[in-house]
Order: C-alpha cells, then sequence, then structure tokens
C-alpha cells in the first residue's frame, strides 16, 4: 500500500512537472514572433545606447561640421529652435544641439524612453522633450511644426524612404533644415 502511494505521488509530480513545462512551451510557442520581437527591441536599444558615446566621439569632427549648420540657422532666425529627431534612438545627438532647443524624439522602439531620459539628465542645451513613439512614414505632428529635422543612422532602416521624406517635408516649416 504504501509503494501505491509513493508511486502515485511520482506519477503527480511527473504529470504535473512535465504537464508544466509542455505548457508553458506552448505558450512561448504561440507567442514566439511578439517575445522575440520586443526582445531584440530591448536589446537593440540597450546595445545602441551603450555604443552612443563611442559613436559620437569617432564622428565628433563630421557631426560638428553637420551640426554646425543648425547653430547658423539658429543665428539666422534669432530664437529658439523646435527639433524634430527621426529614429532618435538613445537621442545621440544632444550633446551636438544648440542651447534651448525644444526637441522632440520620435522613434518606435519603446525600450529607448529610459534611456532618452537617462541622457536628457545629462545635457544643458535642450530646455524642453517631448518623446514620441511612432514612425518617419506616419509622424504623429501638425503640419509645418519644425525648424530642423534631424535624421541620423535612420533612413537606412525605414521601410519607404519616399514616404518618410515627404512626411519630413511635412513637418518641417518653410525656412527649415533637414539634417541626414
Amino acid at each position: 500500500m504504501k509503494m501505491a502511494v509513493e508511486d502515485a505521488v511520482v506519477q503527480n509530480f511527473i504529470i504535473f512537472k512535465c504537464g508544466s513545462t509542455l505548457a508553458a512551451i506552448g505558450v512561448m510557442w504561440y507567442f514566439r514572433k511578439t517575445i522575440n520581437y520586443y526582445t531584440h527591441q530591448k536589446l537593440f536599444a540597450y546595445i545602441m545606447n551603450r555604443i552612443t558615446a563611442k559613436m559620437n566621439r569617432g564622428l565628433r569632427r563630421e557631426k560638428e561640421s553637420i551640426f554646425d549648420r543648425i547653430h547658423k540657422h539658429k543665428n539666422n532666425i534669432n530664437r529658439d529652435l523646435t527639433v524634430l529627431e527621426v529614429g532618435a534612438g538613445s537621442a545621440a545627438n544632444l550633446e551636438f544641439l544648440p542651447y534651448n532647443c525644444k526637441l522632440t524624439c520620435l522613434d518606435p522602439n519603446p525600450h529607448f524612453e529610459g534611456y532618452i531620459k537617462q541622457n536628457l539628465g545629462k545635457t544643458d542645451t535642450v530646455v524642453s522633450a517631448e518623446i514620441i513613439r511612432g514612425y518617419a512614414e506616419d509622424i504623429p505632428a501638425e503640419d509645418n511644426i519644425y525648424d530642423v529635422v534631424v535624421c541620423t543612422l535612420v533612413l537606412c532602416s525605414v521601410s519607404c524612404v519616399k514616404k518618410s521624406l515627404e512626411e519630413i517635408k511635412r513637418v518641417l516649416k518653410p525656412v527649415s533644415i533637414l539634417v541626414l
């Protein structure tokens, strides 16, 4: 009789353990695309935030030359700039922007938001910042709202470059700058 009870316990344990494991595997298999997508996004955000400082050091001279156009534009219009960074990532270009910018960071990856906030705390160039989840092909903004649109390391990854550029043109003010 004692052996039957022990056998039942072992059988129940095996059934419970195997059943639970198979159920967990089934759920993971069913949601595999979603799990993979979000894991990939989180890992990508982490890696990009880690390498941004190194990339900026390596590209400093080129970026300063490119962003010098924005500084000159600010002096020409003699007011603070509204800047949209498309594919902002971790806000890699903060250190190159002129003082007192009103920045909008656009990126579809929700895992960049924490890194953007962290990097905004390290700079005093931006007076206000808004973080928007979205894509370059469908920018959630009014027409003619930005003085400058910055696109670095992004147009190679959009699904439609033509549509992205049309959207950028739509949100730029008539006298504005596009930095690619």
